[in-house]
Parts: C-alpha cells; sequence; structure tokens
C-alpha cells in the first residue's frame, strides 16, 4: 500500500510506499493531519505518523490477541484534550473491538471494550461533537445485530444512541459526519427499503433520540 498526493490538476505522486513488515500494510483508513503538519492514520496493524516528506514513523503496533484490540479499521483524530482516539475491529476484552486513547509518544490504553449489546466491529472514524463527546458507529451488535451509532465520554462510558434494525439500515461502515443544523448523518451499506443501504439523519438532542432515516437516490 502507499500513501499518495495529488493536485487539482490530478498530479499524483507517491509520497510513501510501506514495507509491511517495518512499516506496516494495507492502510484503509482516511489520514489526519496536525496544525503542526504531520499526519496520521492507521495500517492493518499500526499506527503510523508521517511527515510531509512522506517519513512514517510507527508509533504504535498491534499483536494478535491484543488486549488493547487489534485490526484497526478506521483512523484516528486528536481530541481537544490533545489524545489521539480510534477504534479497533477485533480483539479486547470481548473479542468485539475497542476504543483507544494514544498520546503523542505512541503510549495507548483502550478506554472502552464492545460487549455486543453496545456494538461490535467498529469501522470508522470517530468524530467529536461540540459537546466533548465522541461519536461514531459499530457494524455490528447492538439489540437487533445490525450496529449502532454510539456516543462516549472522556471515561470511556458508551451511550448507545441507535440500533439499527435493518429496516431503518444495517452495517454502517462509513464515518459519521455533524450537519450545520446539528444532527448527525452517515450511511448504513445495508437495509432500507430497498435493500441496497440508507442515508440516515439523527438528532442527538436526547440520549436515545430516534433515528430519521431517508433512502439514497
Amino acid at each position: 500500500g502507499t500513501v499518495f498526493k495529488t493536485d487539482t490538476s490530478g498530479n499524483y505522486t507517491v509520497v510513501h510506499a510501506f514495507e509491511n513488515l517495518s512499516d506496516g500494510s494495507l492502510p484503509n483508513s482516511a489520514l489526519f493531519q496536525t496544525p503542526a503538519g504531520y499526519f496520521y492514520a492507521t495500517t492493518v496493524e499500526t499506527i503510523f505518523q508521517m511527515d510531509e516528506s512522506g517519513n512514517v514513523t510507527t508509533l504504535y503496533a498491534f499483536q494478535f490477541h491484543d488486549h488493547n484490540g487489534d485490526g484497526p479499521e478506521g483512523g484516528v483524530i486528536q481530541a481537544r484534550d490533545s489524545f489521539f482516539y480510534g477504534t479497533t475491529s477485533s480483539d479486547g476484552q470481548y473479542g468485539f473491538g475497542s476504543v483507544f486513547k494514544m498520546d503523542a509518544a505512541g503510549n495507548l490504553t483502550a478506554v472502552h471494550f464492545f460487549g455486543g449489546v453496545d456494538g461490535k466491529t467498529p469501522e470508522a472514524d470517530l468524530i467529536q461533537g461540540q459537546d466533548g463527546f465522541l461519536y461514531g458507529n459499530t457494524s455490528g451488535g447492538g439489540s437487533q445485530s445490525a450496529g449502532t451509532i454510539f456516543r462516549m465520554d472522556s471515561a470511556g462510558n458508551v451511550t448507545v444512541l441507535h440500533s439499527f434494525s435493518g429496516r431503518d439500515g444495517s452495517s454502517p461502515l462509513g464515518s459519521l459526519i455533524f450537519g450545520q443544523d446539528g444532527s448527525i448523518y452517515g450511511t448504513a451499506s445495508g437495509g432500507g427499503a430497498n435493500s441496497g443501504g440508507v442515508v440516515f439523519q439523527l438528532s442527538v438532542t436526547g440520549l436515545n433520540a430516534p433515528a430519521r432515516v431517508g433512502r439514497p437516490k
């Protein structure tokens, strides 16, 4: 796999080619850039930092059956407390993945382990709201085993805001965004009226606010 850059004219340059054992492989996540100019992201087994010249430093390497979790599919974000937060899609205490925080030196700690009822197998980036909470989704688990949207406080306590049932979508894989109206928007890869997925809107004014769901055109 590679990290690349392209300008608005389509001129494409590979800035880093991964070497597997030394710096990771199979990056699946979006890059995140800090004000200092460094990029952060994950490969299938590492969290890395990259400067604008393409020099990569591995900050954390996940191990098989890692207690903190394994298999990060989403990337990392830097929250207001300066820690980096992300998710793993497997392993951890219950085998269903975790939310972790990491400092700039690569010291990583799992702050929440998914147990199934609150979701399992998170695969997307987290986002942080103006309220300071972190928001994300899981592709499975929840009360209907079709995935969840969740909110997490700084202590790692997770509140399920919505459990997908299939009729309103299932298996959300992409990251959430906050709309200008303050609602959360996202997509679910399956379910819905045509079994082809949905675009959804979720009000976050209440802890268990219902989702308003629309089908993609």
